[in-house]
């Protein structure tokens, strides 16, 4: 199995309300997708609960293989997520690890 591990840092400019909203559309739609995407085994987003660390978004997936990274990303529904974080995100960093 690989876990495909995303980390994002939220626009310094954006206000509280906005993070708020962002961070629960987000996590609302990643984690109703692997009833959608059959590469996607599990799905997961976390909101930073520290204020002293640097990103403000986990997200944590589980495929059987690397190959299917690329399927969930390219996915119409993940897409979608994508959209919710567009031009939203400072920063984005992202590790493929198998488990």
């Amino acid at each position: 199995m690989v876990k495909h591990i995303v980390l994002f840092k939220l626009n310094e400019t954006l206000t509280e309300t906005q993070r708020n909203e962002i961070i629960s559309s987000f996590k609302q739609i990643v984690e109703s997708l692997p009833t959608k995407i059959d590469q996607l085994l599990f799905a997961e987003v976390g909101s930073n609960i520290n204020s002293k660390e640097t990103f403000d978004i986990s997200l944590i997936a589980h495929v059987a293989k690397l190959e299917d990274v690329a399927i969930y990303d390219q996915h119409p529904e993940h897409q979608k997520a994508v959209a919710i974080l567009r031009g939203n995100v400072a920063q984005r960093c992202c590790v493929d690890c198998e488990s």
